[in-house]
């Protein structure tokens, strides 16, 4: 089943309905009414205040976080149905200060909202934000937040010629949550994409309906391969007038509404609260693993390794297992590689080495003290 789902401004009422009759798991409101207009479905909820306005409660801080509940909460009384909130859209993070107030600002929205029993949407990043050597700086709100957001706009890969503008516009924009992910040595919440379009400026100004649905089938397969991803809602349908070139209109609302309903789930569905503890307690790495999950792990991978030697009779396979930054684990998730090899192609360089003397004393002295920690 794809992720993607509506992004509403105003709600025009067949889209609305198309939207109500879909198999959409997630839809986002900007501004919802009091009566729940998507039963059935996860909402988020995002009450407008000027982002000038937000960031100057942001710059202050713990004060500035309960100045800025105050005014939201009418509106989550309002709309007990929206199934989590937004923190302030598109917070600045360009300077250390921007950055250390938004850290600061961010828990005790969390903790405010908390208390009265409302999930939080976190972040809400915009789209080339923030820099990835930044991300350690939110480690905290990371922990505590329901959900985080980003919004992710750019072009398919395949529209650029040149391997910098792919890169450029697919993991620079598309994809950034990746590398935010990376960057972060902790388990993540569920990522919710609160804007995604994939065409900075919208769509209408570069491309047909065609070519936009392309570029979403992409998008939509891309999400697929990570876990920790719950939705991405489509910017936006029933437009305000500044918005009117990102337009997912009624055409492209058939579009979706039939795309979700020809695409079977992959897997059984999952309740969304199992899906938020399964991500939260996800395991990194060899050290953290619990030994069920360990062993189920590698008897599934007697069960795949088995598949391989039936369907494809290499000479040997090799299995491969990485745990931290220094041995190049790029996916901060505990996984397994199976890589068969055949006789006519190149040595793995990982499995093989030339024998050489070592130091015997050295290896006696590390052998005795991994001994000592076994005890």
């Amino acid at each position: 089943m794809s992720k993607l789902g509506w992004h509403f401004q105003k709600t025009p009422k067949e889209i609305l309905t198309l939207m109500q009759r879909s198999k959409a798991s997630w839809v986002k409101f900007v501004d919802p009414p009091t009566d729940n207009i998507a039963p059935g479905k996860l909402a988020i909820g995002r009450h407008y205040i000027p982002d000038g306005q937000a960031n100057e409660l942001i710059m202050r801080g713990v004060a500035g976080a309960d100045e800025w509940f105050d005014i939201m909460k009418p509106a989550f009384d309002r709309c007990p149905w929206i199934d989590a909130w937004e923190l302030p859209n598109e917070p600045l993070v360009r300077t250390p200060e921007q950055r250390a107030a938004l850290a600061t600002f961010s828990p005790r929205a969390i903790y405010r909202m908390h208390d009265i029993g409302k999930k939080t949407v976190a972040f809400n990043f915009s789209s080339g934000t923030p820099e990835i050597e930044d991300v350690h700086e939110f480690e905290e709100v990371f922990s505590v937040t329901d959900y985080w957001s980003m919004h992710c706009y750019g072009r398919w890969v395949e529209q650029y010629r040149s391997w910098h503008d792919r890169i450029y516009h697919t993991e620079y924009y598309s994809l950034r949550y990746r590398a935010v992910v990376r960057a972060l040595q902790q388990p993540v919440p569920p990522l919710l994409i609160t804007e995604c379009g994939l065409e900075l400026g919208g769509w209408k100004k570069f491309e047909s309906r065609s070519e936009f649905i392309e570029q979403l089938v992409w998008f939509s397969n891309e999400l697929d391969r990570d876990l920790y991803v719950a939705a991405a809602t489509i910017f936006t349908s029933g437009p305000y007038s500044q918005w009117v070139k990102f337009d997912f209109d009624e055409a492209l609302s058939y579009w979706l509404y039939d795309y979700l309903e020809m695409l079977p789930p992959s897997v059984p569905p999952v309740p969304p609260e199992d899906i938020e503890a399964a991500v939260r307690e996800g395991t990194w790495n060899l050290w953290e693993i619990p030994e069920k999950d360990l062993t189920a792990i590698h008897l599934a991978s007697q069960k795949v390794g088995n598949a391989i030697r039936e369907a494809l009779d290499p000479a040997g396979i090799a299995v491969l297992q990485l745990n931290g930054r220094g041995v190049n684990q790029v996916v901060m998730h505990y996984h397994l590689h199976l890589m068969p090899r055949a006789s006519d192609r190149p040595e793995l360089p990982v499995a093989c080495w030339e024998i050489k003397e070592g130091d015997m004393e050295a290896i006696k002295k590390t052998a005795e003290k991994i001994a000592e920690a076994l005890k």
